[in-house]
């Protein structure tokens, strides 16, 4: 898995998965610099974008 969002301000965050156990979140800014890089277990990753779910739904 491999997603590329585009954020308001002209940068991006991308989505990785990472071995199968964990997801990569980097986030670039404008000018494509790498501003942070989380790697997060699956259990966690799938919390978060189960919660983005339910709010982006409300």
């Amino acid at each position: 898995m491999h997603e590329v969002v585009e954020t308001i301000d002209g940068g991006t965050v991308t989505i990785s998965r990472e071995s199968g156990l964990s997801f990569d979140f980097e986030v670039r800014n404008a000018e494509g610099e790498t501003t942070a890089s989380v790697i997060v277990g699956e259990i966690e990753a799938w919390d978060l974008f189960r919660s983005l779910g339910l709010e982006l739904s409300k």
